[in-house]
């Protein structure tokens, strides 16, 4: 590193930019194989993930049918 900054004057704001913006470089690249088709899907990407972008939903919000009520789990707990 010293090498390459050679005595600059480094701040550890311009440092943390720096790293940032390399981080999200690299999060933006394709984890899957991208493909020449046009018809094909959008590859995924680590940015995706991060930034809750990956489109669709996974799972539904809740999965219980009858609303939750709190005297009903309290008494079957007793």
């Amino acid at each position: 590193m010293f090498h390459v900054m050679n005595r600059a004057d480094l701040t550890d704001e311009k440092l943390m930019t720096a790293i940032v913006g390399a981080e999200g470089l690299l999060n933006s690249r394709p984890i899957t194989y991208q493909s020449s088709n046009v018809d094909d899907k959008e590859p995924l990407s680590p940015n995706q993930f991060l930034f809750n972008q990956v489109g669709g939903q996974f799972a539904p919000e809740s999965v219980d049918t009858k609303p939750f009520n709190p005297r009903v789990r309290w008494r079957h707990i007793q």
